[in-house]
C-alpha cells in the first residue's frame, strides 16, 4: 500500500513473516541476542518501520505489519535485528482494498 509519511514522502506497507532456527551459540549469547532483538525491535516500532508484531504460537514465528518508503528500507531495516543471520523471511507487499474505509493513511483497524 503506498501512502505517505508524515513528511508527505510516499511509505509502502508490507506483511512480514519472519521464522528462525535457535543458533548454536552459548546460553549467554543467546540470551543477549534476544535482549538485543527486543530492543531492536521496540526501536523500529518507535520509528513507526513496524506499526504490528504478533508471534506465532508453536513456532519461532512471527507476523508484523512494516511501513517503508521501499523495498530496499524494508531489507535494511530487516537486516538490522540481531537475530536476522538465523532468520528466514517472507514478504508480502500491501495494496489498500477499495473496501477499505480507513482513509488512505489509515494503518489496518485504525
Amino acid at each position: 500500500m503506498c501512502a505517505t509519511s508524515s513528511s508527505g514522502s510516499p511509505v509502502n506497507d508490507y506483511l512480514v513473516f519472519l521464522e528462525y532456527e535457535a543458533p548454536q551459540v552459548p546460553e549467554e549469547d543467546l540470551v543477549e541476542l534476544r535482549r538485543s532483538e527486543a530492543a531492536r525491535s521496540r526501536e523500529l516500532q518507535s520509528q513507526g518501520i513496524i506499526l504490528g508484531l504478533w508471534r506465532l504460537p508453536g513456532r519461532r514465528a512471527s507476523c508484523s505489519l512494516w511501513r517503508v518508503r521501499d523495498a530496499d528500507a524494508l531489507h535494511e531495516a530487516m537486516v538490522s535485528l540481531p537475530f536476522w543471520p538465523w532468520m528466514s523471511a517472507t514478504v508480502t507487499p500491501l495494496a489498500r482494498h477499495p473496501n477499505w474505509g480507513g482513509g488512505p493513511d489509515a494503518a489496518p483497524g485504525g
